[in-house]
């Protein structure tokens, strides 16, 4: 049963960064496998960006949030380029490469050999990285669920709760947490399926 949770949440992560990003890039005028290989740094804008602005609107993570930014995003992306009239695609894609088959299967069979190694690493869905810092980013992703912010300049507050705010980059514990309350994972899993999506 866990393996099939850690599945979810890997397939869950794919969907978060392809259902986000796609779009976008598509609006600004990338076509083909440049708009899916670009997608996952757009949909991380996002997250990252939501994160910041959702608290200040007392919204609390989660999916529904963050699609609400990307959807304000992509009406600013649609207007910036009606302002400038430029709807011709940046990246056209010829008709060979579009049909080409071999580009596809190469990196179906390459993310699925990753993924195979990556899961062969952590040998069961519940484990946990024992890297020093990791009990940090474990509580963190924990913090952002149990609070309902994401935000960098809260999460500090989680190790220094009566402290000034500070920054600290939580993209992937964003990430991770959307990961884990769409598929009603335990954080170990999600951070486990995350990574086995990433590295694919």
């Amino acid at each position: 049963m866990l393996w099939f949770s850690l599945a979810a949440s890997a397939i869950s992560t794919a969907l978060i960064l392809l259902v986000i990003g796609v779009p976008l890039a598509r609006i600004v005028g990338l076509r083909g496998f440049a708009s899916v290989a670009i997608a996952p740094a757009f949909a991380m804008t996002v997250i990252c960006g939501a994160s910041v602005v959702l608290p200040w609107v007392r919204v609390p993570w989660g999916p529904l949030g963050v699609l609400a930014v990307a959807v304000c995003v992509a009406g600013v992306l649609i207007a910036a380029r009606w302002a400038t009239r430029r709807w011709r695609p940046v990246h056209t894609v010829s008709p060979r490469a579009s049909r080409d088959v071999g580009l596809t299967a190469g990196l179906v069979v390459a993310g699925a050999l990753t993924a195979a190694r990556v899961v062969t690493v952590i040998q069961e869905p519940t484990r946990i990285s024992q890297t020093f810092d990791n009990v940090f980013h474990l509580n963190a992703v924990r913090w952002v669920l149990d609070t309902g912010s994401a935000s960098a300049l809260e999460i500090g507050y989680m190790t220094n709760p009566a402290g000034p705010p500070t920054f600290y980059p939580s993209g992937w514990h964003a990430l991770v947490a959307l990961t884990a309350q769409l598929v009603h994972s335990e954080v170990p899993v999600a951070i486990n399926g995350a990574v086995v999506a990433i590295t694919s």
